[in-house]
């Protein structure tokens, strides 16, 4: 009400959705983690990488490129966080390495995730929200 005083509100969700969009969003990035971990295993068998590292630089690599306006993707952004805050745990080498395979494997999914879209016909027609 604050923010948009003449905003029409009409449903104020109760605790329950709230608690539950946060424990998904809880699950998501444990998620997150423990993929940045599987990935950084595979690519770097013998570098070490606890599971709270993993969860901690992904999680904050990804804040970054998010916030970051002049970066599309937070490109540059992320692994940059990413090697300053692996670099002292496995080297800068494994860093830069492990920072590239991560660019390209997001890359990659946020291409396979938008070719249904690109390759769905385009019979849905949008309305205009003007009277």
């Amino acid at each position: 009400g604050r923010l948009a005083p003449t905003a029409a509100v009409t449903q104020v969700p109760g605790i329950g959705p709230l608690v539950y969009g946060a424990a998904a969003n809880f699950g998501a990035w444990i998620a997150y983690g423990t993929a940045f971990q599987v990935l950084a295993r595979a690519t770097l068998p013998f570098a070490p990488l606890g599971f709270y590292e993993a969860l901690g630089a992904y999680t904050a690599s990804y804040v970054a490129g998010a916030l970051a306006p002049f970066a599309p993707g937070g490109l540059g952004v992320r692994e940059g966080i990413l090697v300053l805050a692996l670099e002292p745990r496995m080297g800068l080498a494994n860093a830069l390495a492990l920072a590239a395979v991560s660019r390209l494997g997001v890359t990659a999914a946020e291409v396979l995730a938008s070719l249904a879209f690109l390759i769905t016909p385009r019979s849905v027609r949008v309305e205009s929200l003007r009277p």
